[in-house]
């Protein structure tokens, strides 16, 4: 018995409104790729120049805005010698005071302080998984619904008048 499946045009993949959802899908995931590309390789860069240090949490920074709540830490780090403060966009509920993260600052303006390791990694690494997300659906999406049937028929082959594989 063979199985015949309704559509809703409206959001049917295969529809001209369809296409433009999943060229949409493709081109968000491969700006997000991009995006965190530049993210990445600006920190490596910086990474590269930057002198090293430990940073060490002292105290958080909470400020509202309505019913948006944002959270940073403030952590005290050494350059050469002298101690320094800054406040990082990196907040966590694991963090405690006291707690040491691995940092670097610049040394032509000590006041510009990123963390290494995970932490430093962490908005590249999200903006590159959503875009990958995004690229897979897109593309994949793209293939069947719209370029796989295209080549089928300039073949002259319509795999849907064949049964599936588990209906023989």
């Amino acid at each position: 018995m063979r199985m015949r499946y309704a559509y809703n045009k409206n959001i049917d993949p295969r529809s001209a409104g369809g296409k433009w959802i999943l060229l949409i899908f493709l081109a968000a995931g491969l700006i997000l790729l991009a995006i965190a590309g530049f993210l990445a390789v600006r920190h490596a860069r910086k990474l590269e120049s930057y002198a090293r240090t430990t940073a060490v949490i002292v105290g958080f920074d909470e400020q509202r805005d309505g019913d948006e709540t944002t959270h940073r830490t403030i952590v005290e780090y050494l350059v050469e010698g002298s101690p320094r403060q800054a406040t990082v966009g990196v907040y966590s509920s694991s963090f405690f005071v006291g707690d040491e993260l691995s940092a670097a600052y610049d040394p032509k303006n000590p006041g510009d302080l990123i963390l290494t390791g995970v932490w430093g990694w962490l908005g590249s690494a999200i903006c590159g998984f959503i875009g990958l997300v995004f690229t897979l659906i897109g593309g994949i999406s793209l293939y069947f619904f719209r370029i796989r049937p295209w080549l089928q028929e300039r073949k002259g082959v319509n795999l849907n008048d064949k049964p599936a594989p588990w209906e023989q």
